[in-house]
């Protein structure tokens, strides 16, 4: 369950993220969309407002200059006809005042002697100073009108209400400034207009109104809910604004980061907007201006409409609370339905969980029917596969404890083998010892027949040089014819000895002819035993099994090989016994020659005795007899020599297969060593198959299975 609860979070978070994101770009892409209309919606109200007060505005500096144009334009025509009055000029301002209540002042201001050349007869009087220029200034005192002179109009920048006028010759307008009348100081700007008779400019008639007037429209004047307008001047001075303290300041836009263009957008007479701090609200505000043009003055003013960003974006703000309501709602119907999703997604994703759990804990005898999943989507899939996957792991289970088995059972044949391989080795070593012995007592007969040999080549040389002694006698008793009967018999004795020789050594080679078959029977006795060594390294090659039976192969690969060259050994030896019985063969039959031989020339001897009296001719036969004798004698002696050299072939041929055998006790005590060694093998072998069965035995299986499943190619 906390696994279905946790992967049912996991699907709801992950939606859930989506569709906020896509919910809150939709959202976000149409709130950016409103403030950006409701933006340019405001800004083009606040222009055109802006532009609508500003308009107001220049009204209310039109009218006054209006008046400032005509009172020049009178004055003008006046000094043209030359009857230009002070007292009449004064009137005409005094009455203008009058009927502009509007209107805070107006002035006239002439250069010295311009007006009537009389400055000198007005000095000191009223509405004039010490020069007794013509410089009356009529404004409002209370309800009343009242005459004042001028001051400081000669002074640059307290005199720029008349001085700018002169020089520039055009209509001109002040930034706001204060001045006392009265006794007290009061806001205003001052509209003058300059006066020119015959081409030269001879003074400025000038109209000074009170900012309390614009004060009260800009007061009056309301944008959105605090939203307020403010007046600036062609220099950046505030010169109306809701807050009365603030006029005559810089405008805050001029004070901050980037007031210079500001004020340059303000001279050029531009239309703008930004947001800026508001000095007044204390925040960043939206901002519109318009200029403000004041008749022919080329110094125009701007009217700014200042309105907190909240206020301007409120109706946006109230569209966006409807999409975030039906984003809210559509949040909710989706959670809602990705849950129910997510559960119906998660329940068969605990069934699967179960059977894998199952098969974790060793229960392989799942199947797909235990699923409850008949779907052919993927989870379906999912389910087919861990199926399989645990089916597959049973028949890997089945074929892993039928391999164990197997390998037990080779085990216990293994140890069984290798311990009957260590019997037959110590049958072999024993079987060995008998060879040894049997081949150490053969050496030592050969050793004695070679001697017997020796002696018999020894005998057949002196039976050789008796016979050439004899046949010297021969010819002494040919050249004297006269030799005595008693050496003749000697002689006859002599050849009788020498034929017992030959008989003798006749039954020796017949002796040597049976040892020689003896040895034959031995050399057969080592074949069988190599051809047995050497089907043993075969059977043993055939048992072997894991990396104990790879190091047994290698032994009895040894051991075969020992037995081979014990077989080859052996068939050198026979071939050796076989070329000596033919040489002995021949000695036999020599010999027995060589007796018949001797007894013919005993005969002979015997004859010569008895008819040695009788002819000289039958001495020389018995002197060929003996050269022939000799002759034998020495062939006898050759073969014996012969006989002599093969008996020391054999004996060296003994004394190799005693090494070779010994050499082969030596690899049947390897064999058995490693026959051990395999044994303890098989019986480590079978403690693991043991071990492996035990831990095959936690899985539980469907043995139905056992029957239908395929060994693997290491069982089989």
């Amino acid at each position: 369950m906390k696994m279905a609860m946790k992967l049912r979070e996991k699907i709801t978070a992950i939606v859930l993220a989506v569709v906020l994101v896509v919910f809150g770009s939709v959202v976000g892409v149409i709130t950016a969309v409103n403030r950006r209309e409701s933006m340019m919606e405001a800004r083009q109200v606040a222009l055109i407002r802006s532009r609508e007060l500003a308009n107001e505005v220049r009204l209310q500096f039109e009218r006054p200059l209006d008046v400032a144009r005509s009172l020049a334009g009178v004055l003008e025509g006046l000094g043209a006809a030359g009857s230009l009055d002070r007292a009449l000029v004064n009137g005409m301002l005094a009455q203008v005042l009058r009927r502009n209540p509007d209107f805070f002042g107006v002035w006239t201001c002439w250069e010295p002697g311009a007006f009537d050349g009389r400055d000198g007869d007005f000095v000191g009087a009223k509405g004039h100073d010490g020069t007794g220029r013509f410089i009356p200034y009529w404004y409002r005192d209370g309800d009343e009108v009242a005459l004042e002179a001028l001051v400081g109009y000669d002074v640059p920048g307290e005199g720029d209400y008349y001085l700018r006028a002169m020089e520039s010759g055009r209509e001109t307008v002040l930034d706001p400034f204060e001045y006392e009348v009265g006794g007290r100081k009061v806001a205003m700007t001052t509209l003058a207009v300059p006066v020119e008779i015959g081409g030269r400019r001879v003074g400025a008639v000038g109209v000074d109104i009170a900012l309390e007037v614009l004060q009260e429209m800009t007061t009056k004047m309301r944008f959105y809910e605090t939203g307020f307008g403010r007046l600036l001047s062609h220099g950046g001075m505030v010169a109306s604004h809701p807050s009365r303290d603030r006029i005559g300041d810089v405008a805050g836009e001029i004070q901050g980061a980037g007031g210079d263009e500001v004020l340059r957008r303000i001279r050029r007479g531009e239309s703008w907007f930004e947001e800026s701090w508001s000095v007044a609200l204390k925040q960043t505000t939206f901002k519109a201006f318009a200029p403000v043009e004041i008749g022919r003055t080329g110094t125009p003013w701007s009217f700014g409409v200042v309105a907190l960003d909240e206020e301007v974006l409120a109706a946006s703000n109230r569209l966006f609370v409807l999409p975030l309501a039906l984003t809210g709602v559509g949040l909710a119907v989706v959670i809602a339905a990705v849950w129910l999703v997510a559960g119906r997604i998660v329940r068969p994703l605990r069934t699967v969980a179960a059977m894998a759990e199952r098969a974790r804990e060793g229960d392989l005898t799942v199947t797909r029917d235990d699923f409850a999943l008949r779907s052919s989507d993927e989870l379906g899939i999912m389910a087919d596969a861990l199926a399989a996957m645990i089916g597959s792991q049973a028949d890997t289970v089945f074929q892993i404890r039928h391999a164990a088995e197997a390998v037990a059972a080779t085990s216990t044949s293994l140890a069984a083998l290798s311990e009957e391989t260590n019997a037959s080795m110590d049958e072999v070593r024993t079987r060995l010892d008998q060879v040894l012995e049997l081949s150490e007592s053969n050496g030592t007969s050969i050793r004695e027949m070679a001697s017997s040999i020796q002696e018999m080549a020894d005998g057949a040389q002196t039976m050789a040089r008796a016979a050439v002694e004899g046949a010297t006698a021969g010819e002494r008793v040919g050249r004297t014819a006269s030799a005595s009967v008693e050496k003749v018999q000697a002689v006859v004795r002599d050849l009788e000895g020498v034929g017992e020789r030959p008989r003798a050594g006749a039954e020796a080679m017949h002796h040597l002819a049976g040892a020689v078959k003896d040895i034959a029977g031995f050399v057969g006795v080592i074949g069988s035993i190599a051809d047995q060594t050497n089907l043993l390294a075969l059977n043993a090659a055939a048992v072997r099994a894991g990396a104990a039976g790879r190091g047994f192969a290698v032994v009895a690969e040894e051991v075969r090989k020992l037995a081979g060259e014990s077989n080859g050994a052996a068939s050198e030896v026979s071939k050796l016994i076989g070329s000596l019985e033919k040489s002995m063969g021949d000695s036999i039959a020599v010999t027995e020659e060589a007796g018949a031989i001797m007894k013919a020339t005993v005969d002979r001897a015997a004859a010569a005795v008895r008819e040695l009296e009788e002819a000289l001719e039958g001495t020389r036969r018995v002197i060929d007899a003996i050269g022939t004798v000799a002759s034998t004698s020495e062939e006898q002696a050759a073969s014996s020599e012969e006989m002599a050299s093969a008996m020391e072939q054999i004996t060296e041929g003994t004394t190799r297969i005693s090494g070779l055998i010994r050499s082969i006790g030596r690899a049947s005590e390897e064999t058995s060593r490693a026959a051990e060694g395999v044994a303890g093998q098989a019986q480590e072998m079978n403690l693991r198959g043991e071990e492996l069965l035990s831990r095959i035995a936690r899985f539980r299986l469907d043995e139905r299975r056992a029957g239908v499943l395929p060994l693997s190619s290491e069982v089989r």
